[in-house]
């Protein structure tokens, strides 16, 4: 990939996002094959939105990294644009596959530059200003169970991060055993706590980041927002046979559109059969003709 097909790619990437919708001609040369190649593309994003606010820190222990097929952690950046206060509302049209995810998010106090001795879980604590827990909303432009280079070209499908209440007070609070409840319409959803992040809990998973930062990043900075210690996640828009012909449409899959459209015609006859078959014994005035 050439830093141009980066820039081309950055630029698909960003009209996707705003207009949330599959990123579109995002093909070939411009499709991130590599981890470097994912941050070059994250650099092209970043310039066009003001720079890196924050970070999602993801692949923290070996068993993710062998599930992502990589061999180190990563992370994708946040941008100011896209983070907001709690309380927060959407229009239904700002995202296209919504999921939510709830975390701990630390405030960088000082500066946390990239350095080849490994920082000390008690260098970077010292560097935290304060903790807000957050809910970010998660969102693909490329599309659900993609390679991980294409994935973090995409910023690893960060869609809205939003912050709840600063608490400066955090490092008296036990964050392992800290629960976490997720309500929709004053139902709980799903719970988690501060141990659902592997590893050793919001800690590690910051210690993780100030330890592997992304080349272009300059280094961690004071006001960033370091997130992705995930604590509970829920899907808002199931997957099904309506997203699988939209995501198939978006990427000009027409062997996929084929099979939904074969399925889907040959389920209306079946379900046709089934009802006339019914009929006939729910009204006993239907009778089957000679």
């Amino acid at each position: 990939m050439t830093p141009q097909d980066a820039d081309k790619a950055a630029d698909l990437l960003v009209a996707a996002r705003k207009q949330a919708r599959q990123a579109q001609g995002l093909d070939g040369a411009l499709i991130a094959t590599t981890i470097d190649e994912a941050y070059a593309v994250n650099a092209a994003i970043a310039r066009r939105n003001g720079g890196a606010a924050g970070w999602k820190i993801m692949a923290i222990v070996p068993s993710q990294r062998e599930a992502l097929k990589i061999d180190r952690p990563i992370a994708a950046p946040l941008f100011k644009g896209y983070i907001t206060e709690s309380p927060a509302k959407f229009p239904a049209g700002t995202f296209i596959q919504p999921m939510l995810e709830c975390e701990f998010d630390y405030i960088l106090g000082r500066d946390l530059p990239a350095r080849s001795q490994p920082y000390t879980a008690e260098e970077v604590l010292a560097a935290v200003d304060a903790l807000r827990p957050a809910i970010e909303v998660v969102d693909s432009r490329v599309g659900r169970g993609k390679p991980t280079p294409l994935m973090l070209s995409d910023c690893f499908a960060n869609g809205y991060l939003v912050l709840g209440k600063v608490c400066q007070d955090w490092r008296g609070l036990d964050l392992l055993n800290q629960k976490i409840s997720l309500k929709v319409d004053g139902r709980e959803i799903a719970t988690g706590s501060g141990n659902s992040i592997p590893g050793g809990g919001p800690v590690h998973a910051l210690t993780t980041l100030a330890n592997n930062q992304p080349p272009w990043s300059g280094g961690l900075q004071a006001g960033q927002i370091v997130g992705g210690a995930i604590l509970t996640e829920t899907v808002f828009a199931w997957p099904g046979i309506g997203r699988l012909m939209f995501e198939a449409l978006a990427q000009r899959d027409y062997q996929v559109l084929l099979g939904v459209f074969f399925v889907s015609s040959a389920m209306v006859v079946l379900f046709n059969l089934i009802t006339d078959v019914v009929y006939r014994f729910v009204d006993p005035r239907i009778q089957v003709g000679n």
